[in-house]
C-alpha cells in the first residue's frame, strides 16, 4: 500500500500488479509512505488491503492488470520459487488445478483481494502512466513490467475446455476492471486451439 498525503490518495496494490516499480516510484515522492503490512503474522508484505483508520478519509486507488497476464505472472513466479528450492516446476495445468492450495496469493482475484473496498481510481498496470495523469501533474517514470506475457491467449488456450471454464469463472469479476472485450470465454477458447 501507499499512501500519498499530498494528493490525500492511497493506492493499493495486489500481488503481480507491477507494484515493486510502482512503490519504488511513488514513495520517492515527498511525504509519500510505503505500508508495509504482515502475512500470516510473520513475512512482511506490501500487499496489504486494509487501509489505517487516519487515511479511510483519503480518496483510493487500485491497481489492476490484465488478469489472465497477471494469472500467468503469478505461475511465473510460483515455478521461480520452486526452482530456486531445486523442484520442478509445475505445468500451467497443474498450477491451475492447485493453485488454491498455495494460499491466497495464488487463489485471489484483485477483487476478492480488495474486499469490497469502494475506489475512486483504477489504474491498469498496461496503462500505468496515462491512468496516473488523473490524479499527478507530474507522472513520475516507472520501470516496465519485464514479465509481460503478450502470448496469453496461445498459451491458455492448450487448457482443456473446463479448466478454462473454471477459470473464466474465477477471473471474470477481474476483467470488470476494463479488461471484460479482452478476456478468453470458454466458447471462444477452441478458435485458438486451431491457430
Amino acid at each position: 500500500m501507499i499512501i500519498l498525503p499530498d494528493e490525500k490518495l492511497v493506492v493499493l496494490t495486489a500481488p503481480r500488479t507491477g507494484s515493486l516499480h510502482l512503490h519504488q516510484a511513488l514513495c520517492a515522492r515527498r511525504n509519500a509512505y510505503w505500508v508495509v503490512g504482515t502475512q500470516n503474522g510473520h513475512t512482511s508484505s506490501r500487499h496489504i488491503a486494509t487501509i489505517p483508520n487516519e487515511f479511510r478519509h483519503y480518496r483510493r486507488a487500485l491497481i489492476v492488470r490484465h488478469p489472465y497476464k497477471r494469472l500467468l505472472g503469478l505461475y511465473d513466479e510460483y515455478n521461480r520459487q520452486r526452482s530456486e528450492a531445486r523442484k520442478k516446476p509445475l505445468s500451467l495445468l497443474e498450477y491451475v488445478h492447485q493453485r488454491h492450495a498455495f494460499g491466497w496469493r495464488h487463489s485471489w482475484s484483485i477483487a476478492k483481494w480488495a474486499d469490497e473496498t469502494v475506489f475512486d481510481f483504477t489504474f491498469r498496470l498496461e496503462k500505468i502512466r496515462s491512468d496516473l495523469r488523473d490524479v499527478f501533474q507530474r507522472v513520475p517514470t516507472i520501470k516496465a513490467a519485464t514479465t509481460e506475457r503478450d502470448d496469453w491467449r496461445s498459451v491458455f488456450s492448450q487448457l482443456p475446455d473446463a479448466d478454462l471454464a473454471n477459470l473464466y469463472s474465477d477471473l471474470i469479476e477481474d476483467s470488470l476492471f476494463g479488461y471484460a472485450h479482452d478476456v478468453m470465454r470458454p466458447n471462444v477458447a477452441p478458435i485458438y486451439k486451431c491457430l
